[in-house]
């Protein structure tokens, strides 16, 4: 009655339904749905301050606010460079220097402060008045450009202090405390509403896309496979040998579904999987892609490419084989042999193995 009377509607449980429809087919976006879903549903518990702090909400907030804070300071320096022209208000220099100094003092909290202390510090931040400019003294037009920039410059930092910090941080921590156990019942509810969705579909014999996902996702996990490690069944390990290279394109419009089904065909190691994508053309978030995964495959990539580089840059230390030759006899070059044409064109899987060997060209 606790989650219906929170998140249904006055004249009906509507709103209920469409959330737990939603979760289910987020849900479904990740390998181990119901784990997903439990899991999520236990970040709700958080003990202290402290914990709340290292939750992937507080970091992704702090981060936000971190490139707020960078664009309100760098505004702050379009106006002052406004204020600091020859016909511009120089009287406002000064307090535009204090608000930057307010706003790169707040970044800098961001950064290196704990949740706990940053609802104070932005309570504290102020911003200064403008000093007085006489109508003549300068260009009104600059006198206005400096102060549309402070006042956009304003309401970013006003807006955080309202929206993320206007509260101590132990008002956040009871709030998630009383929204845990709801948190866990909604979950439970979307996790009992798969299953027997589930057994209706099979009943009528239907089948959705997430589906073909979910039981091609079975059939190539061995079911000793857990979320934390996932072993591949004897359908995965045939696949492997059978394909020489995995192509996969629109990588950017991938789910972590998807990934899982590429990871369970393709060989471990240096790997056999070639990927091609642009993560600014990625359209089908409505349809759960998640580009995250292309850009951490970026990442994973560049940090191997560095590390290969470093290790062939190692000096290597070589002996020399001397070559029994006598005094006054002349080394001579060994001659090329060549090789006779097979007649035989290059085919796709080595084109494909060569180019993986480059590696990509950023």
């Amino acid at each position: 009655m606790r989650l219906a009377d929170r998140f249904g509607g006055e004249r009906g449980d509507e709103p209920l339904y469409r959330l737990v429809q939603q979760l289910y087919e987020f849900s479904r976006s990740h390998p181990w749905p119901e784990y997903w879903l439990r899991e999520t549903a236990a970040a709700f518990r958080v003990a202290d301050v402290a914990e709340l702090s290292a939750t992937p909400w507080a970091a992704a907030i702090c981060e936000d606010a971190a490139r707020s804070l960078a664009g309100a300071a760098d505004l702050l320096r379009q106006a002052k460079a406004v204020a600091e022209l020859p016909d511009g208000p120089a009287n406002y220099a000064g307090t535009l220097a204090e608000d930057l100094e307010v706003v790169e003092r707040l970044h800098r909290a961001v950064d290196e402060r704990s949740w706990g202390e940053l609802p104070e510090l932005f309570r504290e931040a102020a911003f200064g008045k403008l000093k007085a400019v006489r109508g003549d003294s300068c260009d009104k037009a600059l006198q206005e450009k400096a102060k549309e920039l402070r006042e956009q410059a304003k309401h970013i930092v006003l807006g955080m202090r309202d929206d993320w910090f206007g509260r101590p941080a132990e008002a956040f921590v009871r709030e998630l405390a009383e929204l845990a156990p709801l948190m866990e019942a909604l979950a439970e509810l979307v996790i009992e509403f798969g299953r027997r969705y589930e057994a209706a579909k099979r009943e009528r014999g239907l089948l959705d896309f997430g589906d073909l996902e979910h039981y091609c996702l079975r059939i190539l996990r061995d079911p000793s496979s857990t979320p934390e490690k996932t072993v591949p069944s004897a359908a995965a390990l045939e696949y492997r040998r059978q394909f020489e290279e995995v192509l996969l394109d629109e990588y950017q419009d991938t789910n972590t579904v998807q990934e899982a089904i590429v990871e369970l065909i393709s060989r471990e190691g240096a790997g056999n999987r070639f990927m091609v994508g642009d993560v600014k053309q990625s359209i089908y978030r409505f349809r759960l892609a998640e580009p995250n995964l292309f850009l951490q495959n970026i990442e994973h990539t560049v940090r191997m490419r560095k590390s290969a580089e470093r290790q062939r840059r190692r000096p290597i230390r070589l002996r020399q084989k001397r070559s029994p030759i006598t005094p006054g006899q002349e080394r001579r070059p060994e001659r090329a042999r060549r090789v006779p044409p097979t007649g035989k064109r290059p085919d796709c899987a080595s084109i494909c193995r060569a180019i993986s060997a480059a590696g990509p060209k950023w």
